[in-house]
């Protein structure tokens, strides 16, 4: 996966798809007008986590838990991401 200010990319096999794009881009002249190369698009372009460009807290501690991602002392991990005020 490859993450910039405008666009997601993932890689599919040795090409690029384009997958997210941030608020407000336009995907011909704020993207593929910039880049040398034609990635190929996902057939449902999604838009990025409004929380990403949203100055208050992100509150993402519900998103982590529903991961169910194996860590140790996951709670410690949420609690030192996540502001007290969530």
């Amino acid at each position: 996966m490859y993450v910039t200010e405008r666009a997601v990319f993932n890689l599919s096999g040795t090409e690029l798809v384009l997958v997210e794009t941030a608020l407000g881009i336009d995907i011909d002249k704020d993207i593929l007008e910039k880049i040398d190369f034609q990635p190929q698009m996902d057939k449902e372009i999604k838009e990025m986590d409004k929380r990403l460009v949203d100055r208050s807290a992100m509150k993402i501690k519900g998103d982590l838990e529903t991961l169910k991602i194996c860590i140790p002392k996951i709670d410690y991990l949420i609690g030192s991401l996540v502001n007290s005020s969530d």
